[in-house]
């Protein structure tokens, strides 16, 4: 395996699970601050392959990091962390078997901005309200 080299940007390379981790050592990790929660953003960090496809061909997906390794000669990518729209993210309650596909998704909600300022709907009196986290990640989706 070849070193680590970091991208710029996406433009269509090949991704690959990273040669020598075992499938228990492939992550990927949905985060945010108070901040981000407040402004409708949603961390995600990857080196699963199918999770790094679908996040780099993700429109709304907005990388920050993009790892590559060379790879038989050519740059392969193997890992990506960056922002999506929360209003992305699925959370769902079911039991059922869960693919890679039905945690992020392409869906029109995702046109929708989530950090949409409402403030101007108040009146000069109120205060702007702290977005609900659980009702908004519980009305989201992310598909890949």
């Amino acid at each position: 395996m070849g070193k680590f080299i970091k991208l710029e940007s996406y433009k269509g390379k090949p991704v690959i699970n990273e040669p020598g981790l075992e499938d228990c050592e492939r992550e990927t990790a949905f985060y945010f601050s108070a901040r981000d929660a407040k402004n409708g953003i949603i961390r995600v960090s990857s080196n699963h392959a199918p999770i790094v496809r679908g996040l780099l061909k993700h429109k709304d997906y907005v990388p920050e990091e993009i790892t590559a390794i060379k790879h038989n000669f050519r740059d392969k990518i193997i890992y990506t962390a960056g922002r999506l729209p929360m209003n992305c993210l699925r959370i769902t309650s079911s039991t059922g078997s869960m693919s890679v596909g039905k945690v992020i998704t392409q869906s029109a909600r995702c046109d929708q901005s989530a950090s949409t300022d409402r403030s101007s709907d108040k009146t000069p009196d109120e205060e702007p309200e702290t977005p609900d986290v659980e009702k908004i990640a519980s009305k989201q989706a992310v598909a890949l």
